[in-house]
């Protein structure tokens, strides 16, 4: 056989052009795993220019270098060039052009080449699928990752497929189906790994089941598994997104049992479950507990003990880690800057929320409808209703809009502060002459007017608040819930 096929002039040609091009495949196998894509492109033009005819594994070759390279243009480009020449694009084609896609995020173009590949009548094979699932994992679809899955069976899945199915379903917010793929596992002789476990866990931190997350934490101890860092960091925060921030703090004093150094985001997670509890002297320990480990905060860290130290009425503590954000080099956030306004505002310091939002404006940090309604209900607490109405027109202004506890917060500051007592004697004899005017001669009726055209009677309280001015000017509560609807009264 073997000397009829050598002197068979068809496989002469055929063993001359492999010989021909063999070395020039080892090479491109070469860059293609050095990911050196513009290289590999450069040696195909140049056999090319040789009159050297390239085959589909020379392609293949600069193809898998661009998508190594993360170039998924460029393997495109190869594949249109590839079959330009007539040449028939081969499973690794395949592969390399779905792996680009799923390194560019574009699952859906990913899953089109999948039906492609059936269209021609190239089976897919295991790299096939967990790119494409993996695909799904990165753009949150969930379904077509399990479709995908299921479709393996035909290949045979491994825990790579399953590992990026239950990512995809972490990803989507699907916990349940992200657990029912983990146990699946077992029916396929198939050991769930770290990976597996920590997808699971984050899919549970993300929908706050904590009790799930834990249970999984017990299932790795089962299995032998030690958890790392993220496994204890999402079951962490999973206990912070549950309001379970005593085993939170257990479960971070713990992770040095595990061989596993508490990271950044642990202390942010339990320092976050602490100040929703109002624990503002455990966030403190914490704080120290992070500096003196030699853990960089991050301003995420600062808006948690700050917002403890707000839940906890100090707002002394919650100003001077204020201060100590710009000493660690980091910029103040809206969350710092309203977390520490509502501490003043908590402990009747209307100065200093004021003057914090003073320095939140020429911070050029944006102010939103909450720091507004946190500094007017600091203004109400100490009767300025003046201030409280000042600030009302600044946050209309600024183009927000007030919401009910602004309004509400508003109209009480005129209820402490006496406001519709400034009237003078002549203001009060046409405003009962003239109720449709009153709006000239006080603002706070203005206010009232604002509120009730906006909140109507779909807030109580705010609008009994508003309508209360009523009667002190000689007006009708009629003429407040007329003025509501037609804009002629107030």
């Amino acid at each position: 056989m073997d000397v009829c096929r050598r002197k068979d002039p068809g496989w002469l040609q055929l063993k001359r052009q492999w010989d021909l091009l063999r070395p020039h495949k080892d090479a491109l196998k070469d860059l293609g795993e050095r990911s050196q894509w513009q290289q590999a492109w450069t040696y195909v033009r140049a056999l090319r220019s040789k009159s050297i005819e390239a085959d589909v594994v020379v392609f293949n070759a600069s193809m898998r270098a661009c998508q190594r390279g993360g170039e998924w243009q460029q393997v495109l480009a190869g594949l249109a060039v590839l079959r330009a020449l007539g040449l028939e694009a081969s499973l690794v084609s395949w592969n390399s052009v779905i792996s680009a896609y799923e390194k560019a995020e574009k699952w859906e173009d990913g899953l089109r080449q999948v039906h492609q590949m059936y269209a021609v009548r190239v089976d897919p094979d295991l790299i096939t699928f967990n790119a494409s699932i993996s695909s799904c994992e990165k753009g949150a679809c969930w379904e077509a990752g399990l479709a995908l899955l299921a479709m393996a069976d035909a290949v045979g899945p491994d825990v790579i497929s399953f590992n990026a199915a239950v990512s995809a379903c972490e990803k989507s917010g699907r916990w349940q189906e992200g657990l029912a793929v983990l146990s699946s596992m077992a029916s396929y002789r198939l050991t769930a790994d770290v990976i597996s476990f920590n997808a699971a866990i984050s899919a549970c931190e993300k929908a706050a089941r904590w009790r799930e997350a834990l249970q999984l934490l017990d299932a790795m101890a089962a299995a032998e598994l030690l958890p790392d860092v993220v496994s204890l960091s999402a079951a962490i925060s999973a206990l912070e997104k549950g309001g379970r921030w005593r085993t939170a703090l257990e479960l971070l004093a713990r992770m040095p049992e595990f061989s596993v150094l508490p990271n950044i985001f642990a202390f942010n997670s339990v320092m976050s479950a602490c100040a929703a509890q109002e624990q503002w002297q455990q966030a403190l320990r914490l704080l120290d507990q992070l500096q003196s480990e030699s853990l960089t905060s991050q301003t995420v860290t600062y808006n948690a003990a700050i917002t403890a130290f707000e839940k906890g009425g100090q707002w002394q503590r919650a100003l001077q880690l204020l201060a100590e954000v710009d000493f660690a080099g980091l910029r103040r956030d809206i969350v710092a800057y309203n977390a520490a306004i509502s501490s003043c505002e908590k402990c009747g310091q209307w100065h200093a929320a004021l003057a914090l939002l003073s320095q939140m404006i020429h911070s050029l940090v944006s102010a939103d409808v909450i720091t507004y309604s946190a500094a007017i209900s600091a203004c109400e607490n100490a009767e300025q209703w003046e201030e409280a109405l000042v600030l009302l027109d600044q946050l209309a202004i600024s183009r927000l809009s007030a919401n009910l506890i602004t309004y509400s917060a508003a109209i009480s500051a005129c209820e402490k502060g006496a406001g519709v007592g400034a009237f003078s004697a002549d203001a009060r004899a046409a405003a009962a002459a003239r109720p449709h005017c009153i709006q000239r001669h006080h603002p706070v009726l203005s206010k009232c007017r604002a509120v009730a055209a906006d909140v109507g009677p779909s807030d109580p309280v705010a609008f009994a608040a508003a309508a209360s001015w009523c009667p002190m000017l000689q007006c009708d509560h009629r003429c407040l819930r007329e003025g509501a609807a037609n804009g002629t009264c107030l």
